[in-house]
């Protein structure tokens, strides 16, 4: 099969790569034959996962190469990553600042310093803040937008839709990734 030849070319085990592309295409990773699960998720849904799990795979590089003290770096890798493999021309990553009780961007991609400067939300302020104190990711699109950057407004020409994530620890949720992308038919809402 084609998985097990770029295995071998590659020099890696197909253990390590079985159960992981196992559960991107089913989920749960109790699908049988990776071959029959490929052809029943369809090839444009394969692709995706696959591009996903390379995305995630060079996310956690970054985190497992970095020192733990340099978070500001390790968060800006991060954006370079999801502006490498996603195409991701604007991102940020917001943490809770402790001694001011709101969210503080702390690396942002795409932006200026003055429009990061502006970028703190109150906790349920926007869909950031809501992201963080609802700890699930959201979903809008630019009317929906507080836009307290700026951001919207300089890149009017472009459409845009807003994700976010909650970054969580094992115990809170301590901040939020940001991500402005261009709706494209791959990452389509409709979808």
């Amino acid at each position: 099969s084609v998985i097990n030849n770029i295995c071998e070319i590659r020099g890696v085990g197909f253990g390590k790569v079985g159960q992981p592309f196992r559960l991107a295409l089913s989920g749960d990773g109790k699908a049988g034959s990776i071959d029959i699960s490929a052809y029943f998720v369809g090839k444009k849904r394969t692709i995706l996962r696959t591009k996903e799990l390379k995305l995630i795979g060079e996310i956690l590089k970054v985190f497992s190469s970095s020192p733990h003290r340099d978070i500001e770096r390790i968060c800006d890798k991060v954006l370079k990553v999801l502006y490498s493999f996603w195409n991701v021309e604007h991102s940020f990553i917001a943490l809770y600042d402790a001694k001011i009780g709101e969210l503080k961007v702390i690396a942002g991609f795409g932006f200026f310093p003055k429009e990061l400067e502006r970028a703190i939300y109150s906790k349920g302020e926007g869909i950031t803040g809501k992201t963080f104190q609802l700890s699930i990711p959201l979903f809008a699109t630019e009317d929906e937008l507080i836009n307290k950057t700026g951001l919207i407004k300089r890149i009017q020409h472009k459409e845009l839709n807003f994700f976010t994530a909650p970054i969580r620890t094992a115990e809170e949720t301590i901040g939020v990734l940001g991500i402005f992308k261009e709706p494209t038919k791959e990452y389509s809402v409709e979808k």
